[in-house]
């Protein structure tokens, strides 16, 4: 069983018709023009939507972890982070990591930084649940990250 850990969020909405191309429909934003699918990582099934200028890092796999790291080429406070762990045979369950919605809220206020001066990256969590042993975030086909 593989864990996935999101650290450092901070983009803005990103999303374009430049998506279109690649079959993905989100809905249009004057935010950021210029966009791009990272590429998809066929290991561990993921991909993201960031800004067409940033770049992508990945660090030494050991054993079961592995990090991709999404950053702009300039010098910046803005990334985000994808870490991938194994987890130990005694988390069988979702629930392993405690109630679903503890957790998630733990998770998401702990990247809240919309309460400093000037205010940072503002998390929120939007919705959560667990069916069959896995967590859920439903009603939601697209993640946005605000800046």
């Amino acid at each position: 069983m593989l864990g996935i850990g999101f650290t450092a969020f901070s983009l803005q909405e990103v999303v374009s018709n430049a998506l279109a191309e690649s079959g993905t429909n989100l809905p249009s934003s004057p935010l950021v023009s210029e966009i791009t699918l990272s590429p998809f990582d066929e290991a561990n099934k993921f991909s993201l939507v960031i800004p067409q200028d940033w770049q992508v890092g990945n660090g030494e796999p050991n054993g079961f972890k592995s990090v991709t790291a999404f950053f702009p080429q300039e010098t910046s406070t803005s990334n985000v982070s994808v870490v991938i762990s194994g987890l130990g045979p005694d988390f069988t369950r979702m629930e392993s990591f405690g109630k679903v919605e503890e957790f998630a809220d733990t998770l998401v206020s702990g990247l809240d930084r919309s309460w400093k001066r000037p205010p940072g990256v503002a998390a929120k969590l939007i919705n959560c649940r667990s069916s069959k042993g896995m967590w859920l975030n439903y009603n939601q086909s697209t993640l946005h990250l605000h800046n």
